[in-house]
């Protein structure tokens, strides 16, 4: 996920298709994971805020958040 956004950020329109597919389905899961595709978008678009991109979100969704936006850093060095 973190490298589809990464490409996505850089102008990648692979990645962004990508990331839409990916969005509409997590749009329809159950609890926070149907939160995520706002985020993405969110990060996408340069936001790494986690109090920003995790609102309304629970412990599950916290945390694959922080798992993407760890890996991103790893990717933006």
């Amino acid at each position: 996920m973190a490298n589809m956004i990464f490409s996505a950020a850089a102008g990648n329109s692979e990645a962004l298709d990508a990331i839409k597919a990916v969005s509409q389905q997590m749009s329809m899961a159950p609890g926070d994971f149907s939160r995520v595709p706002e985020a993405m978008d969110l990060m996408v678009a340069g936001e790494r805020r986690v109090e920003v991109l995790c609102r309304d979100m629970g412990t599950a969704g916290v945390n694959l958040v922080q798992t993407v936006l760890e890996e991103l850093k790893k990717l933006e060095v």
